[in-house]
């Protein structure tokens, strides 16, 4: 493999999905395959909790980079879509307006947090309504009628939020009780 070399790439996939030759070594992600090649490789594999980063790179968006790290399934660009929207300026969206998000100052992490948790609740709330983010763009979607449409029962954006907190906090109990420990990412 030498950079560049989209032919060689693309033999090393096949490779990869068969676990043959040094295609074996990278079948795991890059934290195991610089684990395994060694020497000093560890340092140069760019992942989170094991999990090799999607295809948003997080130095460029301060929204990805809040769901990849703070997410129970660490690396997920899918965890933080509307956290990227809302602060690297993405197209607005009706919910923005009655959940109060602050203006994005990049350097007020307490209002970041809050806004990733607003956001990532958001965006568990869409995804427990089988509302796809890629093909529906549910973040232009007036949730508040949405909502009673799927599911039946009328209730408020603020209750379907606390949904989606319930939803992560299942999701990280279950990653504590499988002994899932973050502060090892």
């Amino acid at each position: 493999l030498t950079w560049g070399n989209g032919a060689a790439m693309v033999a090393m996939v096949g490779k990869i999905a068969q676990r043959e030759g040094f295609g074996a070594v990278l079948a795991d992600g890059s934290k195991l395959a610089a684990g395994r090649i060694g020497k000093g490789s560890e340092k140069w594999a760019i992942h989170i909790g094991g999990q090799d980063i999607p295809a948003h790179d997080p130095r460029v968006s301060i929204g990805y980079c809040w769901g990849y790290v703070c997410d129970p399934t660490p690396g997920r660009h899918t965890a933080a879509q509307v956290m990227h929207q809302h602060l690297d300026g993405g197209v607005p969206f009706p919910a923005s307006a009655e959940l109060q998000l602050p203006k994005f100052d990049p350097l007020d992490m307490p209002a970041n947090a809050s806004v990733y948790a607003t956001c990532s609740d958001l965006e568990r709330l869409w995804t427990s309504l089988g509302l796809c983010i890629f093909g529906l763009a549910p973040e232009t979607l007036p949730l508040a009628e949405v909502m009673p449409a799927v599911t039946g029962w009328d209730f408020t954006l603020a209750e379907g939020l606390k949904a989606g907190r319930r939803i992560a906090t299942l999701r990280q109990a279950f990653n504590i009780r499988e002994g899932v420990n973050t502060s090892q990412w």
